[in-house]
This record gives structure tokens, C-alpha cells and sequence, in this order.
């Protein structure tokens, strides 16, 4: 109810989706963790937006994520293996050949970055992360989310060396069309693994400008905007 509303007010499902469109969604589905511990994406966003996204047209939805955790493990333990069965949605953990290598022209840290070809093809990228506690972002929410998109030679890298900046950079190229964040629960402490202390703002935030989405997110931690570096 809470998807269908926000996206009402951003100009119903027709501003995002249309017929033959090719969608790719960005959950956070990197960790071995169950849906009530608030690791992941909540199962039943991902699966409502699914549904949305092909009730609209889509003719293919992929939801590529490079796991932090074996994807045998965590797809299943996330809830949104389940949640996707008896839909056309794919999600995936990107094999080498699914990357491509493309440049990041205002990057001041991050010059080029591998980057699955689905996110740089499709028709429509949705960012749909879970809101939490972050040892060495801060705050992990929808800009630090496209670091489970990434090679892992990338994503290792951009943690030893300048993350925040590393952050900023890849929201430089990556712009998705919209912003779907999950914070009915989100992880207050032990971050971004857990299990951590959780708050239950049960909130959804819906955005086309993806600092703005993080800017308000920080706040349900108790914290400014500026606090938190890359945003």
C-alpha cells in the first residue's frame, strides 16, 4: 500500500514503466540474513514492485546483485528468492562476462568501474536499498548500494582507498530512474552484516533524486545530512 501510494504521487506507474521496457532493479540482497533482521530489502517490496513493473509492461526484469555472502545462501535466506517465484523477474549474481567496463568522467577517485550490463542497458534502473548502519560508510542507504553492483575487484579497492569519495563517484555516472528505499525496519548498530539493533520507522522513501533519498534517510538515524560524507 505504502509503494502504491508514493509512487501515486510521483505520477503513477505509466511515469516510470511502459510496455517493452527493459527494468533492472537493485535490491540489497547481499547478505546471508532473514527478512526480520533487516540486512535485506524486505521480500515483499521487491515482490510487489516486481509485480508493478510487469502489470506495466515490462518485457524483461533483472535484478542483478554481486553478493557479500554465497548467493546459494542468501537468495533463499533474504526471502526475495521466494518472493520472485512465478514471476519474469531474474535475480542473479553477475558472472564476469555479465560486466562491462565503462569510464566514470567526473569521478575524482574512481576513473572507470565494472558494471553489469543489465544496470547499463535498461530501459529503467530502480534503486531500491535497505537503510543501515554502515563500520566504514556511515550509513549505508541508496548511493552506497551500487557497491553490491560493482566487480569485486572494484568494491574492494573503493574500501581501502577513499570510500566515501569512491561513493560519490559511482552516483556520478549510475542515475536511476527512481529510488525506492526500505526503512519499515532499519539497522541502528553492527551494520551493514548485523544481526544489529533495529528501529521500525515503517517507512518507505520515494525519490527520483537519489541525495535528497539518502539526505532524508539519514535522518531516521538521528543524524544531519552532513554527516554522513559521500552524501
Amino acid at each position: 500500500k505504502m509503494l502504491e501510494a508514493g509512487i501515486a504521487r510521483l505520477g503513477g506507474w505509466d511515469a516510470f514503466i511502459k510496455p517493452g521496457m527493459k527494468v533492472a532493479i537493485k535490491p540489497n540482497v547481499a547478505w546471508n540474513s532473514k527478512p526480520e533482521q533487516g540486512g535485506n530489502t524486505h521480500p515483499e517490496l521487491v515482490r510487489a514492485f516486481v509485480l508493478a513493473a510487469d502489470a506495466g509492461g515490462a518485457a524483461k526484469i533483472d535484478l542483478p546483485e554481486n553478493t557479500c555472502h554465497d548467493e546459494k545462501s542468501t537468495f533463499p535466506t533474504s526471502g526475495v528468492e521466494a518472493a520472485l517465484k512465478g514471476t519474469k523477474a531474474r535475480l542473479y549474481r553477475p558472472a564476469k562476462k555479465d560486466y562491462q567496463e565503462v569510464e566514470i568522467p567526473k569521478g575524482q577517485i574512481v576513473k572507470r568501474a565494472k558494471i553489469p550490463k543489465d544496470i547499463l542497458e535498461c530501459d529503467c534502473l530502480i534503486n531500491m536499498p535497505v537503510a543501515k548502519h554502515h563500520g566504514g560508510a556511515t550509513l549505508t542507504i541508496s548511493m552506497k548500494n551500487w557497491l553490491g553492483s560493482v566487480s569485486n575487484e572494484d568494491r574492494r579497492s573503493w574500501h581501502r582507498n577513499g570510500l566515501h569519495q569512491c561513493i560519490a563517484d559511482i552516483n556520478a555516472f549510475i542515475k536511476p530512474k527512481l529510488i525506492v528505499i526500505d526503512a519499515t525496519r532499519i539497522m541502528l548498530t553492527k551494520g551493514p552484516q548485523g544481526p544489529g539493533d533495529l528501529a521500525h520507522p515503517n517507512e518507505i522513501i520515494l525519490s527520483t533524486d537519489t541525495v535528497a533519498a539518502d539526505a532524508y534517510a539519514a535522518t531516521l538515524f538521528k543524524k544531519q545530512p552532513f554527516d554522513v560524507p559521500h552524501i
